[in-house]
């Protein structure tokens, strides 16, 4: 039988994140720039900060592609890119023209 946690555990568990105490500190500052007038300008660069921090914390493991050719080497594209060379096939000659680029 596999014992679950109490709702009592899970709610410590809560209230020791992290997480919960980022939020609690960024309403009430928030709610104080609030009232000095300067809401929307404490939230847009809060979501700014956010983006900021999340943007390349996921590096990309040896040999993995990224879904972006551009920072592929050789601009390898992964399999199911609409490339522009097959676009314009598809335009010219209709869809069945394009040969399958599956590999066995």
């Amino acid at each position: 039988e596999e014992s679950r946690p109490s709702v009592s555990d899970r709610v410590w568990d809560l209230l020791g994140s992290t997480f919960l105490w980022k939020s609690v500190l960024w309403l009430c500052l928030w709610g104080f720039f609030v009232e000095i007038e300067f809401g929307t300008v404490f939230f847009i660069i809060s979501v700014l900060f956010a983006v900021y921090r999340t943007l390349g914390d996921n590096k990309r493991k040896h040999g993995e592609l990224s879904a972006y050719s551009v920072f592929n080497e050789g601009f390898r594209a992964i399999d199911g890119t609409l490339t522009g060379e097959q676009f314009d096939r598809e335009i010219r000659a209709g869809p069945a023209a394009v040969k399958s680029n599956k590999r066995d």
